[in-house]
């Protein structure tokens, strides 16, 4: 991933944020894709957070925002209506 993303992201990520603070899940290592909202769930619980901010393509975007809509957790992302 950090080829992907490049190295100042990384680096950004490791020294400003604790490491229990963020999930980096590489699709090419794992072989699969996540279940994002069990994951999300999962993450909303432990912070306990009282809010989500997605970022996402419209078809994640929506996935995730219906999602936290079901389980009761507020949101927030772009709304991808024009």
């Amino acid at each position: 991933m950090e080829k992907t993303f490049g190295p100042i992201l990384f680096d950004m990520i490791k020294r400003k944020i604790p490491k229990e603070r963020y999930i980096l899940f590489d699709t090419k290592k794992e072989g699969c894709r996540p279940d994002t909202m069990k994951m999300l769930k999962d993450v909303y619980v432990a912070f306990n957070a009282e809010v989500v901010i997605i970022t996402s393509n419209p078809v994640g975007n929506a996935e995730l925002m219906e999602g936290c809509k079901e389980n009761g957790m507020h949101s927030f992302g772009p709304l991808w209506d024009s």
